[in-house]
């Protein structure tokens, strides 16, 4: 018995395998500026990489290490200092770091460096000082360590992102430029929509077949997003970060950790979306071809 339903014809198909490459490519660019921009401006991911396991505890013991070399360089006891260096204080100070670098990523904006209150410090400083340190030596190395604070909680930000920015901003539109890189996700989802859409009405006569366009551009997105994952971390980002920041470098971890599960569960589903298509295809083609051979 033969079918009687319609077939779409060769210039068709070529184009439908045309557009499919596009829709491959539209949605990859979709999807990896979705990630680009969620690692950059996303408040939560952030503020989860500024406060979050050991990131506290390992700035808190830095800075332990240069209260110690200061007090034995100008002779004061160390231990009220650091009695005044809490690790609250610092989560609170991480919260806002992570706050000024977003505003920084959404807005362009350069806030003022979040400060640390060296009131207490000073205090604390003239009541560790022994007979050897001046009174007002307090204020100047009070001002030293909430500086030396601030570094270890903003590395290398102040220095070369502020100003980085500033200079940026003399020379052109970075609000500009930050919105429409926010805004590419949305125009990589919209020229995707337009392909799969093409591909239905190339295909309408046959509507079943559009699930192998389908299927290959969702798996081919996938191994895109697999692909370019694979070729980032080869390049080690994180250890080259490290060595310009251990602490920055730490930070960079825990965000690309972030965005790797979030990047992976996107492969993953797409790889299976892909597949599932294919299979559904495979297996109604396959139906088609029995109901075909079978005799009148």
């Amino acid at each position: 018995m033969k079918t009687t339903g319609k077939c779409v014809s060769s210039p068709e198909r070529g184009f439908a395998w045309v557009l499919t490459f596009l829709l491959t490519a539209f949605l990859s660019a979709a999807l990896l500026s979705l990630l680009a921009v969620q690692g950059l401006t996303s408040a939560g991911m952030h503020l989860a990489a500024a406060t979050g396991n050991g990131v506290a505890d390992s700035q808190q013991a830095k800075i332990y290490e240069q209260v110690d070399r200061l007090a034995e360089d100008c002779g004061f006891s160390p231990e009220g200092v650091k009695a005044a260096i809490r690790r609250e204080d610092l989560l609170e100070m991480n919260r806002k770091a992570a706050a000024w670098w977003t505003k920084l990523c959404t807005e362009g904006i350069v806030d003022t460096i979040p400060r640390w209150n060296a009131a207490e410090l000073e205090k604390a400083v003239e009541a560790g000082m022994n007979g050897e340190t001046r009174t007002e030596d307090a204020g100047k190395i009070a001002a030293e360590l909430a500086e030396k604070i601030e570094r270890v909680v903003f590395p290398l930000r102040e220095s070369l992102l502020s100003r980085g920015m500033s200079f940026a901003r003399n020379k052109a539109d970075v609000e500009g430029m930050i919105r429409d890189i926010r805004r590419l996700p949305a125009l990589g989802a919209a020229l995707s929509l337009l392909a799969a859409g093409l591909i239905a009405l190339l295909l309408g006569r046959d509507f079943f077949s559009s699930l192998k366009y389908y299927g290959t551009a969702a798996a081919g997105t996938g191994l895109t997003i697999l692909a370019t994952g694979i070729i980032f971390f080869s390049l080690h980002p994180g250890a080259m970060i490290e060595q310009a920041s251990a602490a920055l470098g730490r930070e960079f971890g825990t965000l690309a950790g972030q965005i790797t599960l979030l990047g992976g569960g996107v492969t993953l589903f797409l790889l299976a979306a892909g597949y599932f298509c294919l299979i559904l295809y495979r297996k109604k083609a396959n139906n088609n071809t029995k109901a075909t051979e079978q005799p009148v």
